[in-house]
């Protein structure tokens, strides 16, 4: 079987989409990745950073045939390539350089001229464009889209409201050193390029091939290495914290959380001890102070998952809005902050889905107004009703908000519609969708309004839609219209 390897830029590759021709087999899934991917594959672009190859198969072929998401409409019937790996780095490269989705992907300038780390973020483009209607209001808070620096043309485009000549200087400079492989016919990709005569058995098999998942080596995984020479056993301190500490088994797969609770705490003591929770902070770490704070970070971590439990319904991994949250909980709880204190801001961080992006940044935001004892931190308090725009919002898209909701439900003692069972009594939860009448798995079209929770146990029960279901579903809400009105109680009535 013949193939060959090429590099193409960018800007050529979307070029092919952009003129129909290049599209996607309708056998490939759609497209899932996340805001935060997109983010990810941004920076890697943007430091040079291999992005991986990507494999096309040359037309045309006998395929059904679809466009990427949110990409242009396909014209005609034959195509030159079609995607076989790379589908998801494509069409995010796509909507984020055109600015195509309904999320905008933008560089914060204000972070990079502070020498930050995280200056690549994202935002509902509803959101965004009312606080940024045009290149002009973007360009005086200093936020650029990726189309605005993508082009040498629309950069300077971008820079011409700033009207300080010094700064427009500065940031062409940071641009150069921060941004260097977002411009246009800098960035290659690696491209294995199949014959058109490639037999069906042989494209099965590579597409089966190309699309198993591979492991990520952890923070953690590098932490039990450097603390081999310590006679620190970090994985068998894991688990025997898991074996006397059964709460901890909602993150028995996400062990960097004990880690970044140890940097927390040695913050805490000294400013000096930890400069925070990335990757690159927690492998900094003087080794000896870790093992020291090692019990009682475990210690916290804990008693934060059993208070998030019975006051927030965090009974399991699936409920926990972002990690993040269970992290500044503990160090509340060590601080003896009131529970009012703790409820507020849980609310705030749910309800703003503040941790939804930069959460290792933003942590840090936190952790400093903690230790300072800022008033602002209690007093952020929000109506604990539901604004319009959120309470009828996408389940699919904002997680933190449907993993916040459905846990204040679970809190309230909502029940099990099937067994009538307390589901802070169940190990796991699925959502579904109560939409006329019946119970429905929750879709891209479902709202948050119209969650309901069941026990994860009593899943194939609910695919028969039975009356006998909604005995208990009065206990999450719904009147006996089926209607929700509110999620959330004032409990400072």
């Amino acid at each position: 079987m013949d193939y060959q390897s090429n590099f193409y830029t960018i800007d050529s590759l979307l070029n092919r989409i952009r003129s129909s021709r290049m599209a996607l087999p309708d056998f490939q899934r759609d497209f899932v990745w996340s805001p935060d991917r997109v983010i990810d594959l941004l920076d890697s672009v943007a430091k040079r950073w291999p992005i991986g190859s990507i494999l096309i198969l040359n037309g045309p072929q006998p395929f059904a045939i679809k466009s990427i998401y949110e990409g242009p409409e396909l014209i005609g019937n034959e195509l030159e390539y079609y995607i076989l790996d790379g589908q998801q780095r494509i069409t995010s490269l796509y909507h984020a350089i055109y600015d195509k989705s309904s999320y905008c992907y933008y560089v914060d300038f204000d972070v990079l001229l502070e020498e930050g780390s995280e200056f690549l973020l994202w935002e509902r483009r509803s959101f965004f464009e009312k606080k940024y209607p045009d290149i002009e209001s973007r360009s005086k808070n200093k936020k650029a889209l990726i189309k605005d620096i993508w082009n040498i043309e629309s950069f300077y485009e971008w820079l011409e409201s700033m009207g300080n000549p010094s700064l427009i200087s500065r940031l062409i400079k940071i641009k150069e050193m921060y941004l260097g492989g977002l411009k246009s016919e800098v960035y290659r990709v690696n491209s294995v390029e199949l014959e058109q005569e490639v037999q069906l058995e042989a494209l099965a098999r590579i597409f089966e091939t190309i699309n198993t998942s591979g492991v990520k080596l952890s923070a953690f995984d590098l932490m039990v290495a450097a603390l081999y020479p310590f006679n620190f056993n970090l994985k068998n301190k894991f688990k025997s914290a898991i074996e006397e500490n059964p709460s901890l088994r909602i993150i028995e797969d996400e062990p960097n959380e004990i880690l970044k609770m140890v940097s927390l705490l040695m913050r805490m003591d000294n400013l000096s001890n930890s400069r925070g929770v990335k990757h690159g902070d927690i492998l900094q770490l003087d080794k000896n102070i870790f093992i020291s704070k090692w019990d009682e970070a475990v210690k916290w971590y804990v008693a934060s998952l059993e208070y998030c439990k019975k006051n927030f319904g965090v009974i399991s991994s699936s409920l926990i809005p972002a990690p993040a949250m269970i992290l500044m909980v503990g160090l509340m709880l060590k601080l003896k902050k009131s529970s009012q204190y703790i409820r507020h801001w849980w609310l705030n961080k749910v309800l703003t889905q503040y941790y939804s992006q930069a959460a290792n940044t933003r942590i840090m935001t936190d952790f400093s107004s903690l230790m300072k004892n800022d008033a602002r931190q209690e007093g952020n308090a929000i109506s604990l009703i539901f604004k319009d725009d959120l309470y009828n919002d996408s389940a699919r898209k904002n997680g933190i908000l449907l993993r916040g909701v459905a846990g204040e439900i679970i809190a309230s003692g909502a029940q099990d519609p099937e067994s009538g069972k307390i589901l802070q009594e169940v190990e796991d939860i699925s959502f579904f969708e109560m939409l006329n009448g019946t119970f429905k798995k929750i879709d891209s079209d479902s709202i948050i309004r119209n969650i309901v929770i069941v026990d994860k146990a009593n899943l194939k029960k609910y695919k028969s839609n039975q009356a006998s279901m909604f005995k208990y579903i009065e206990s999450q809400g719904f009147d006996e219209y089926l209607n929700r009105h509110h999620f959330f109680k004032d409990q400072n009535n």
